[in-house]
């Protein structure tokens, strides 16, 4: 900054009769430097307030979480982080207010590689808080590795005609999630019969009935007496290092 300053200066000395007349310009250069706030001015964000401990989430539901700071000078900025690292769904949201900010966590239908730690820092030009916020998940199917029949070593009967198309079914209480399992049918001791069959004469679906309840379903088609015979259905985990469930068993019999 520069301060100029004009007018008329009078010099008068007590040896000289005279008055000296003279015109000057005065420049006076001032240094003006924005100060540094003061330890008392400076004010940090503070965390108010936060989501209190979460509960354990089960596998399909909806978590929902947050943290809220005070925004003491109005220029906060927040950073959203969540680890380990896999934010799949992982959704987030900063809503400022009067001299507070709030940020929200969220995840919709939740999964065991969703749980970790999430954690949002406020920060300013005079310091920064730090929340934490921790999820757990658990399997809603109860830790299945393996689906297990509930017809868990009954044998049943069915009779049909020639010609007829012939279902089985077998219930299922575990984790109807395909990727974690397989269902194989067997007929007469072989496995895999569907994957087997050459000639399109098997055919399978699944249908979920409850969380954790599901059912398979094999369907022969023009039945024939050849088709008579034991038939079983078992599931193979891929989450429990290929083992095998018990085997539901129901014997069918095919009448000319």
């Amino acid at each position: 900054w520069v301060l100029l300053l004009l007018g008329w200066f009078r010099i008068i000395s007590s040896n000289v009769s005279f008055n000296l007349a003279l015109h000057t310009v005065l420049q006076v250069t001032i240094s003006l430097s924005e100060a540094a706030p003061s330890k008392s001015d400076c004010k940090p964000p503070k965390l108010l307030s936060q989501s209190s401990r979460f509960p354990v989430y089960l596998t399909g539901e909806t978590f929902y979480g947050y943290c809220n700071f005070t925004d003491p000078d109005n220029s906060t900025t927040v950073k959203l982080q969540y680890f380990p690292g896999d934010s799949s769904g992982f959704n987030k949201s900063v809503v400022y207010g009067h001299s507070t900010v709030k940020t929200i966590f969220s995840v919709r239908n939740v999964s065991i590689k969703n749980q970790g730690n999430y954690r949002a820092t406020a920060s300013n030009k005079c310091g920064s808080a730090v929340c934490n916020l921790s999820l757990s998940v658990e399997d809603a199917c109860h830790g299945y590795q393996t689906p297990v029949p509930r017809t868990n070593n009954s044998k049943l009967f069915v009779n049909k005609t020639h010609g007829s198309t012939v279902t089985f079914n077998c219930t299922f209480d575990g984790d109807p999630d395909p990727s974690h399992f397989e269902i194989m049918w067997g007929y007469n001791g072989k496995t895999d019969i569907v994957d087997r069959d050459t000639h399109n004469k098997y055919s399978k679906t699944r249908k979920e009935y409850a969380k954790c309840t599901f059912v398979d379903f094999l369907m022969i088609s023009n039945a024939s007496s050849s088709d008579s015979g034991e038939y079983s259905c078992r599931s193979r985990s891929y989450l429990g290092g290929g083992a095998l469930g018990p085997v539901a068993i129901t014997y069918l019999f095919i009448s000319p």
